[in-house]
């Protein structure tokens, strides 16, 4: 049986692996790469993935322990077995947290390798996230291949498991002269026999790149027959991987994909309030902060050392007090005279269930302008960060420019604009709410951004007769990264 201890020890465990590649992150973003220690770019994704196979291990036992219990509890209901049954699931929701956390280090690694294709992880997100790296000798064949195969013939690899992020596939290839996808793949590995496991690489390339990808790739010599053993996938296996390399062949129609225009302005953002709203948090117990007409933000720091214990705790010293005035705060949220007041509370980073989120076009968290160290205490959950927003101010302002506003249903506004002629209309605001909470976009910029659209689609209506749609594919930008390939071996 599962001890609390047990979970205790893998989550510190996994905290010092995390820790440890957050220092490499502030290698990346300090352009000190190779300082980088005692993880590199070699190691970063096995130390990471070895923490999260440890934690996803134990949430999967806690699981059939947990059936086990129910089916016995059918027979015979005890104070006992309730009693460790909510044990159970208390440290099966710790675990997922902790895993959360280490993905979103992962993810954070990740999008600096997609962040020229960041639109292209729109294909990745319509798929279904694992919360868990795979289990069972796929997963150590994975675990090792990802041990020792940081690169092929230049093109470095990206494994997918330590990420909540990319999910086609198992592997993405990258072109490190340009820092672009080139290849995705699945990692498939045979049955074992006499003490050998064959895992091999099936890699599907977008027409684009084809012809250098294969040039690169090509073995010097075919490998001896008797030097490996045949991976021996069944039938079944075979038919997975044909669908599975099918839905990656076409997802790369979205890969590399040219908008039929561009709109590049400046737009406000709060992430700098948002730091401080850390850094007060830290020195007082808790913050509280209005930014712009409908946002309020609201910090809570957690006083516990180890990250066990901050995923563990439900209990925050003086919070009574460390609320106090919030509730005048929100009712000033509230526009006089408005239908369409509504609240809606979010966390920053991690959704309510402790889950990592990701909107294509935006920049990862990680890279925001924010210092490391703030940074970090929102995803080691150091600070709890929580945002209350109301669109009626956005909307209010929307109208004062000259748009038209509809609540059509709960939280799902229509905005049109009609002027010359034409009718401009404006879906999918909730998108624009997200943008708001979640990576603290300026409700300014939200009405600049449609001025901008509206602007374009006059621009574009002149000489067309039938209605045009432009669809708004949002980048959030924060100056330059630096290339790190010159750090990678060739494998």
């Amino acid at each position: 049986m599962i001890n609390k201890s047990e979970i205790k020890d893998a989550v510190d465990s996994a905290e010092i692996a995390y820790l440890e590649c957050w220092d490499f992150l502030i290698k990346i973003k300090e352009g000190n790469i190779f300082d980088a220690k005692p993880v590199s770019i070699q190691t970063f994704q096995p130390r990471l993935g070895e923490a999260l196979a440890r934690l996803s291990s134990l949430h999967r036992e806690i699981e059939k322990e947990k059936e086990k219990s129910i089916l016995r509890n059918r027979l015979r209901k005890t104070k006992q077995s309730v009693v460790r049954l909510r044990f159970l699931a208390k440290q099966q929701m710790v675990l997922a947290q902790a895993i959360s956390v280490g993905k979103t280090i992962g993810d954070g690694f990740a999008w600096f390798f997609y962040r020229e294709d960041r639109q292209y992880l729109a294909k990745h997100l319509t798929e279904q996230e694992q919360l868990h790296v795979p289990s069972g000798i796929g997963g150590f064949a994975e675990l090792e291949f990802m041990r020792s195969v940081p690169s092929i013939a230049g093109y470095f690899c990206l494994y997918h498991s330590i990420t909540s992020i990319l999910r086609l596939g198992d592997v993405t290839l990258v072109d490190l002269k340009e820092l672009r996808v080139a290849a995705i793949g699945e990692i498939k590995s045979g049955i074992p026999r006499d003490g050998k496991l064959v895992v091999s690489l099936y890699i599907s390339t977008p027409k684009f790149v084809a012809q250098d990808f294969e040039a690169n790739i090509r073995p010097s010599a075919e490998p001896k027959t008797d030097d490996i053993v045949r991976e021996g996938l069944s039938q079944r296996a075979k038919d997975r991987l044909g669908r599975q390399m099918e839905r990656i062949s076409a997802s790369y129609t979205q890969l590399r994909s040219t908008p039929d225009g561009h709109l590049a302005f400046e737009m406000d953002g709060h992430i700098d309030l948002l730091e401080q709203v850390v850094i007060t948090t830290m020195r007082r117990g808790s913050s509280l902060e209005r930014v712009g007409g409908g946002l309020l933000v609201f910090g809570l720091r957690q006083s516990h050392a180890s990250l066990y214990k901050r995923l563990s705790s439900r209990t925050i010293p003086s919070l009574n007090k460390k609320l106090a005035g919030i509730e005048a705060q929100v009712t000033e949220l509230l526009v006089g005279n408005r239908t369409d007041n509504s609240l809606t509370v979010a966390t920053a980073i991690y959704d309510s269930d402790g889950r990592t989120h990701h909107k294509p076009g935006m920049t990862h968290p990680i890279w925001w302008p924010m210092s490391m160290i703030n940074l970090q205490r929102l995803v080691f959950a150091e600070v709890s960060v929580f945002t209350i927003f109301n669109p009626a101010p956005l909307m209010a302002t929307l109208e004062t420019e000259g748009f038209q506003v509809e609540e059509i249903a709960e939280r799902h506004f229509r905005v049109t604009k009609e002027i010359d002629g034409y009718r401009f209309v404006a879906e999918g605001m909730s998108h624009y709410f997200e943008m708001i909470q979640h990576y603290f976009m300026s409700e300014g910029s939200v009405v600049n951004l449609l001025k901008e659209a509206d602007a374009e689609i006059k621009r574009q209506r002149k000489g067309h007769s039938t209605p045009q749609r432009i669809d708004l594919l949002i980048e959030q930008r924060f100056g330059k990264l630096q290339k790190i390939q010159s750090a990678l071996p060739d494998a």
